[in-house]
């Protein structure tokens, strides 16, 4: 019976704070393909509350956050774009985050931001919001550097998918470097003139995190299962 409960606690542990845990944020899930289709497209049509997007490109991450997805690619998509929080009008060129629903029926899983072109090697990324939510007071370096961090990851093609950051600066990681793709105009003066190593950054799009607390709390139900285990064979 005791070992019954046991393993009952830790099945319900591990539900409540490891998969939690696990969870990666959107913009992770936006290029980790999370999704069913990650296409660069052209607005033809806006039909009521759907809107038609043709698609010209696809981006294929590297990394694959499981359970692995096959991604899919459509010629044309349908999408309801009514509770996104920017205004899209026929003939914008879009890249956009999709689940497949049915036919040609999708909808937006991580984002949909719109682009400069359709050439995914030398489009630029603007993943601000609509003017209204700017002047709500935003702050603006954030999508400044959400649209550095997209632009970068799919002039790659897909290949540069892990960053880490501060409020003041972005950097990539790829097969062991670092490198700065993004900085507030002020650090980026303050750097020039200061040979030291930029501080450790903090943000970070990759699983470590996640992982981390992962472990951290497993030790912590482990922990906590011993302790009851020890009451309840001293009773």
């Amino acid at each position: 019976m005791l070992k019954k409960i046991v393993a009952s606690i830790i099945v319900i542990a591990m539900f409540i704070l490891v998969l939690p845990a696990l969870a990666a944020a959107p913009d992770s899930r936006f290029m980790s393909n999370d999704h069913d289709a990650l296409v660069i497209g052209e607005i033809i049509a806006i039909e009521n509350d759907m809107t038609v997007i043709r698609s010209v490109d696809f981006i294929v991450s590297t990394r694959s956050m499981p359970p692995i997805r096959e991604q899919l690619r459509p010629e044309i998509v349908r999408v309801d774009l009514s509770q996104i929080d920017m205004d899209f009008y026929i003939d914008n060129y879009v890249i956009v985050s999709l689940d497949h629903i049915y036919d040609d029926i999708f909808r937006v899983a991580w984002g949909i931001y719109k682009v400069s072109s359709l050439d995914y090697q030398t489009l630029i990324v603007n993943a601000a919001p609509s003017d209204f939510a700017l002047e709500m007071g935003i702050d603006t370096n954030y999508f400044s550097q959400m649209s550095a961090m997209f632009t970068d990851f799919v002039n790659s093609g897909g290949r540069y998918n892990e960053f880490a950051g501060t409020q003041q600066i972005l950097i990539r990681r790829y097969n062991g470097e670092e490198t700065v793709i993004w900085e507030m105009e002020e650090v980026a003066i303050l750097l020039e003139n200061d040979e030291r190593e930029p501080e450790l950054p903090i943000r970070r799009t990759g699983n470590q995190n996640y992982i981390l607390f992962a472990i951290l709390g497993i030790v912590l139900i482990v922990a906590i299962i011993f302790g009851v285990y020890k009451k309840l064979k001293s009773t």
